[in-house]
């Protein structure tokens, strides 16, 4: 992986980390994460910036776990039938009084 910092004063909002998939908020200078092949991947927050490579690599490997996980399970969901049940009210919602005739 390589790291590439680029200065910039635009505005950004909370992102997930490529790295780790910790949620945060970019600064000014932006740490890029890009593959060998040069893919860009996302940008990386502070703590794994400055987390030498064991610890990144490590951060990494266990995001990756982690997202297998939920793909996994997305993938067993899918296999499912879907329902798409209509749309309720909670109960003391005054919108519930509109759409009943009430």
């Amino acid at each position: 992986m390589q790291i590439r910092l680029l200065n910039t004063d635009q505005f950004y909002v909370p992102s997930r980390c490529a790295t780790c998939g910790e949620r945060f908020t970019p600064e000014a200078v932006l740490a890029l994460a890009y593959s060998q092949a040069g893919v860009a991947l996302g940008t990386i927050c502070d703590d794994c910036l400055h987390a030498g490579r064991a610890t990144l690599a490590q951060r990494a490997h266990g995001y990756a776990a982690r997202l297998r996980q939920h793909v996994d399970t997305l993938e067993r969901v899918a296999e499912e039938v879907f329902d798409v049940l209509p749309l309720e009210t909670a109960p003391g919602d005054d919108r519930a009084c509109v759409g009943n005739g009430t």
